[in-house]
């Protein structure tokens, strides 16, 4: 299909370049496979050095922010006195920056004679991706105004550099590049060093004592809270398990329940400011007393400790699909995700909590068949040379062979 409207367009000019990936979807650490098209019909052939794929990923930030002005005016008066007054303006300004993820370029097609003759040509390709590159993302602020993204693009392009790695693309009227572009989807892989907490192993708090005040400085004696975390790396759409277990030891009236809350925090920076989206809420839990059986109140005379509910309770949980992947080596932007668990006391009574970071990332198994498992670590500008399945053009300087598509 995509092959097809790339063929309709070829003709309208005397050279015409378009990118087909086998795929929009590619898991970190694969490979993207895909053709290049291309169409000279100008009997001379055009004139061009070396046939290119880029492949960029970058981070993208936009901060948006109120800049105040502050104008004075003088008004004279027949009696020779004078009054200023003072007003402010504001106005609302963009703090844009960027920041290379990774970028590579590969090299199909060198001609000697510095000449691509007429014909229509295919070049099948192939790219290693780095294991560590993270997914694609868009956030907002809650404000709409402020947002951040992490991008990749693949374009293909022909130039008359000498150097191979020089992204200078010919350009002009001759050349009809505007299929030779195509956006990536990326799934990242939490398991490569992008995230603080990549372990599937359960998180285990254990149990821990709490002071219990009352206005802060009124100790009212302590309760104990430990809590488990199946997984402490998360996927969306998937279910995951929070237990705990709780027990009073104070002289406060039994609990009103306990909350489960799994929150995602975005922040991002420009040049000279910064923006934070707040925390989201991605999953909420309360678990009512009346809901654990045997849960007790403690005597307002006695510190005997009583267990809420005796025993561990587990809550099933679902991950949104909506959540980011976690991020927190970004050079511009950061997402990091946390779980609180939480007893719910009266009104002025501390409440014991545990606290952990939690991983999540986006299931990549569905697209990890042509996984790569000896890409080394990528670094910007990393030069790959690539041999496609079909032949490529002659280098000599004689009548190129077309092939048909």
């Amino acid at each position: 299909e995509v092959k097809s409207a790339l063929i309709k367009i070829m003709g309208n000019a005397s050279c015409t370049l378009g990118i087909q990936t086998d795929s929009e979807t590619f898991v970190a650490g694969s490979k993207i496979t895909g053709r290049v098209y291309l169409s000279v019909t100008n009997p001379r052939g055009v004139k061009a050095r070396n046939l290119n794929i880029q492949f960029t990923g970058r981070e993208e930030t936009n901060v948006l922010y109120k800049v105040q002005n502050e104008h004075g005016h003088s008004h004279g008066h027949s009696h020779g006195h004078s009054h200023s007054h003072n007003h402010n303006e504001s106005r609302y300004e963009h703090d844009r920056r960027s920041a290379t993820v990774f970028s590579s370029i590969i090299k199909l097609q060198t001609y000697q004679a510095g000449r691509i003759f007429s014909g229509q040509y295919e070049f099948p390709f192939e790219l290693s991706l780095p294991q560590n590159l993270p997914s694609s993302m868009t956030y907002r602020c809650p404000s709409k105004q402020s947002h951040c993204s992490i991008g990749y693009e693949i374009r293909a392009y022909l130039t008359n550099q000498e150097n191979v790695l020089s992204y200078i693309p010919l350009v002009g009227d001759w050349i009809n590049s505007s299929s030779s572009t195509r956006t990536i989807n990326i799934i990242g892989k939490a398991a490569n060093g992008l995230f603080s907490t990549a372990s599937t192993d359960p998180i285990v708090n254990p149990p821990d004592e709490h002071a219990v005040n009352r206005c802060c400085c009124i100790n009212k004696g302590s309760m104990n809270l430990s809590s488990e975390i199946s997984s402490g790396l998360l996927h969306p759409g998937e279910r995951f398990q929070v237990s705990f277990l709780a027990a009073n030891n104070s002289t406060v009236a039994a609990p009103k329940g306990v909350q489960i809350t799994l929150s995602e925090r975005v922040t991002f920076k420009g040049h000279h400011r910064e923006a934070t989206g707040g925390n989201t809420v991605l999953v909420k839990s309360f678990i009512p007393k009346h809901t654990i059986p045997d849960m007790m109140e403690t005597s307002t005379t006695s510190l005997e400790p009583h267990l809420l509910g005796g025993k561990q309770h587990t809550v099933n949980l679902i991950m949104p699909r909506s959540a980011l992947s976690s991020y927190n080596s970004g050079q511009l932007i950061q997402v990091r995700h946390e779980l609180l668990v939480n007893i719910q006391t009266p009104c002025c009574i501390s409440s014991p909590e545990t606290f952990n970071e939690v991983t999540i990332s986006h299931h990549h198994e569905q697209h990890s068949a042509n996984a790569s498992s000896d890409m080394p670590p990528s670094e910007n500008m990393d030069y790959f040379e690539v041999t496609p399945s079909a032949p490529f053009l002659p280098d000599h300087d004689g009548p190129n062979k077309p092939m048909n598509i």
